[in-house]
């Protein structure tokens, strides 16, 4: 933790407290500048030095966050935003005699400009440190700096692990003989391969119900479960070639394994207990079992996959899946794993490629050291910004934390029209009546206000957006550049909330000397930042619990 953006912190807190209490008794203070000053307050200057007094809330929480060093863009956001914060409010300080011969009260309860001489200075120094470090650097190797060993395998049971297309086939083959139904291979691979038994019930009985879908999907399962535990016990499980040797050499480099499938989680859990009765190395397989129908959507979603990453605790980019199906190749890819090998056993080469396979193999006797070299040679994918990983809730909470980033952007825009030319803003509609004689240092003083919230609400959606992908996994992930470490999110949040407060309070309480437009645009875009920051904070609580339970 840097000490310098720490004491700017506490530095900026404390003025923001000082104000809020002091210029908060609505009822004295007035009275107190019509005896010092001999003259009352100016219509609007309460409100907006009461504004300025959010905005040190919100300067608070960006030097916090860049005590903690974030890596870039991040740390870039942050020092901008306080750095144009400070800066204007020592552009503003170039007539303080406007506050300070009439409203000495209210010029006292103003940032003293050493503060914001010192946060400029230290973003500057920041930055300058920052570029000496980088070219101070060694030079990077040549080999690729995304390129990191594989971590996991995400596994699809049929036809990858399992040779079971024959079992399944006579399952359905004496399920529908008598409602008349002729399965041959080409039936088959048309109307169940790669499906979900809801898929492929859904289209053979369309005026069935969901109970009845459900109905038939249960009566194949046990079906095949019955024909399956048949055929282990007869001949032993039906492997595909080369698989016991593929999990040993797989468990000496250290992978973790986990099954993804859309088949039943009966048929499913049959298949991974024969397995592991039948292969010690099977033990690396993990318990959980990933099954496309309990998911929010199957493959070819990419949901499963990335389920099957969370619960490994790891990113997508370093897994490989394997697969046999086309369904489950879109899946793969569109999951942005590191690459999705095909096993063809049920297609071959060039379809497989073409749905996006990186490679394939024959059985998993290809499967060898130097094929795994290979896959970790390859480049880490870069972060998707939206894979449909998170359900329904989450992918709610993800479109309104994009919607409450264009507040802010009108919050900007008003920083920078009241930062650049207060005298206008006063002289035109800011204000509704009153004296506004006195009101330009203010007003700029609020510019600099939204400034820092406007930054504060950006930083804070964008690390909270990131650690919906990132905070998946056990550990903080470097996938997201913009992801910052837990404490400067956290400290970064609640300077945002008590600034949002100040701030929606201010224009509730006395709002009246601003016009409607201004009230409104002002109101909006305070009210939209406190509900980012909240946003924000209960969907990282919610993703780092997931990721620790898994």
């Amino acid at each position: 933790m840097r000490r310098p953006f720490v004491a700017l912190s506490l530095g900026y807190l404390f003025t923001a407290l000082r104000s809020v209490f002091v210029i908060g008794k609505d009822d004295s203070i007035p009275l107190i500048i019509e005896l010092i000053s001999a003259r009352a307050c100016p219509a609007g200057i309460l409100l907006l030095l009461r504004m300025a007094a959010a905005g040190s809330l919100a300067a608070s929480g960006l030097a916090m966050g860049l005590a903690h060093a974030p890596s870039p863009p991040m740390a870039g956001l942050l020092q901008g935003g306080l750095a144009t914060h400070a800066a204007v409010h020592l552009v503003g300080a170039c007539k303080p005699q406007l506050l300070s011969k009439s409203l000495p009260m209210l010029a006292a309860t103003q940032s003293p400009r050493v503060l914001h001489l010192a946060a400029l200075s230290t973003c500057v120094g920041d930055v300058l440190a920052d570029r000496r470090v980088k070219r101070a650097a060694p030079p990077p190797p040549s080999s690729s700096p995304t390129a990191t060993p594989v971590a996991a395998l995400l596994l699809d049971i049929d036809g990858t692990l399992t040779m079971t297309d024959d079992i399944y086939f006579d399952a359905f083959k004496q399920l529908l003989q008598p409602l008349g139904i002729d399965v041959d291979g080409a039936w088959y691979a048309e109307h169940v391969h790669g499906k979900t038994d809801a898929q492929v019930f859904g289209r053979l009985l369309p005026e069935a119900d969901d109970d009845e879908v459900r109905e038939w999907g249960h009566r194949k399962d046990a079906l095949f479960c019955e024909l399956y535990k048949q055929r282990s016990a007869a001949s032993g499980p039906p492997l595909v070639a080369g698989l016991a040797a593929a999990l040993e050499a797989a468990s000496a480099r250290g992978l973790r394994c986990i099954a993804v499938t859309n088949a039943p989680r009966g048929a499913a859990e049959a298949c991974i207990e024969s397995l592991r009765q039948a292969i010690p190395a099977a033990s690396i397989l993990d318990k959980t079992i990933v099954v496309g129908a309990e998911c929010a959507q199957a493959k070819p979603h990419p949901e499963p996959y990335l389920r099957g990453a969370r619960m490994l605790g790891v990113s997508p980019a370093d897994c490989v899946v394997f697969e046999d199906s086309a369904s489950g190749v879109k899946a793969g890819i569109a999951a942005g794993v590191r690459a999705v090998v095909g096993v063809r056993t049920s297609l071959d080469e060039s379809a497989l490629r073409a749905h996006g396979a990186f490679s394939t193999l024959a059985d998993w006797r290809e499967f060898t050291t130097d094929f795994l070299d290979e896959l970790s040679a390859l480049p880490r994918p870069t972060a998707r910004a939206d894979t449909g990983a998170a359900g329904a809730r989450e992918k709610a909470v993800a479109a309104a934390l994009r919607a409450l980033r264009l507040p802010p952007l009108a919050l900007l825009t008003t920083a920078v029209a009241m930062s650049a030319a207060p005298a206008a803003c006063v002289d035109g509609s800011l204000f509704c009546n009153g004296d506004t004689a006195y009101a330009a240092a203010a007003t700029r003083a609020a510019g600099a206000a939204l400034v820092a919230m406007a930054a504060a609400s950006h930083a804070s959606t964008a690390a909270h957006m990131n650690a919906r992908q990132g905070s998946q996994t056990k550990t903080q992930t470097t996938d997201s550049p913009l992801v910052l470490a837990s404490p400067a999110q956290w400290a970064l949040t609640m300077a945002l909330l008590a600034s949002s407060s100040v701030h929606v309070h201010t224009v509730v309480r006395d709002g009246h000397a601003l016009c409607r437009s201004a009230r409104r645009l002002l109101l909006t875009s305070g009210v939209a930042t406190g509900v980012a920051a909240v946003a924000s904070a209960d969907l990282h609580r919610r993703s780092t619990s997931r990721g620790a339970a898994d």
